[in-house]
């Protein structure tokens, strides 16, 4: 599944590429032996890509706040892993 430049997640996900880079993958996440969905049922592309806008809304609102206990805030440990992933898409 790979994405059309180096940039990863904002080449995917970012800039209205989620429908096409969606489109492309879909059988790959759900039906191939190693996908990371293929444990479950495989759902429509609009089902998949509304759980991808709410996470993407989710890890929206983890970016625009405070999320550290320590006091520099450069830890960022309250950020789950998954959210983090976002972050780039935010950022530009």
């Amino acid at each position: 599944m790979a994405s059309a430049d180096p940039d990863g997640i904002t080449a995917t996900l970012g800039h209205n590429h989620k429908k096409a880079w969606l489109t492309t993958n879909l059988t790959r996440l759900f039906c191939q032996p190693d996908g990371p969905l293929c444990a479950f049922a495989p759902a429509s592309l609009q089902v998949v890509q509304r759980h991808v806008s709410s996470a993407q809304a989710l890890a929206k609102a983890y970016h625009s706040r405070d999320h550290s206990n320590d006091p520099t805030g450069a830890d960022q440990e309250d950020v789950p892993q998954w959210a983090r992933a976002f972050f780039r898409l935010f950022e530009k």
